[in-house]
């Protein structure tokens, strides 16, 4: 029900909950890239960040 909800958030059009999934998953994966770029840009160890993601 609460996934359910946030993909209606994101989705305009009050049918799709396609459209809003697929929007949250996009915005998901930019901040994603984000974060790793600017712990890159400060200097930040890759393990560090490996670690802050889950993925170590």
């Amino acid at each position: 029900l609460i996934n359910y909800t946030y993909c209606k958030m994101y989705s305009n059009n009050s049918y799709h909950f396609n459209t809003g999934y697929k929007s949250a998953k996009k915005d998901l994966q930019k901040s994603k890239v984000i974060f790793i770029y600017e712990a890159a840009a400060s200097g930040t160890p890759i393990e560090e960040i490996f670690e802050s993601l889950k993925i170590a």
